[in-house]
């Protein structure tokens, strides 16, 4: 990754993987990056509109949802966002 992360989400869309948020060193992430397996390399992608960890991720007809997970604070969060990888564009759903 082009950052080391843990307690990230991470899903399978269109033969890439996409690592979403998590703890970067001793910051709470907000980046998205994109695996492509056939080049071996990562890239960011997209800033989430929270940084967020422990959080749920699932793609689903193009688009990529995260639900929930923790703030910086450890308190949960009720968020559900939903993240288009085309046009970089993210959705606040809940």
């Amino acid at each position: 990754m082009v950052q080391p992360r843990c307690m990230l989400g991470m899903c399978a869309l269109d033969g890439f993987l996409y690592a979403v948020g998590g703890w970067v060193g001793a910051e709470l992430g907000d980046t998205v990056e994109k695996y492509d397996p056939v080049a071996d390399c990562w890239r960011l992608t997209s800033r989430m509109t929270v940084g967020r960890y422990a959080m749920g991720v699932l793609a689903h007809e193009g688009l990529i949802y995260v639900i929930g997970g923790y703030n910086d604070l450890n308190a949960e969060l009720d968020l559900v966002e939903c993240f288009n990888p085309v046009t970089g564009e993210w959705k606040t759903l809940a």
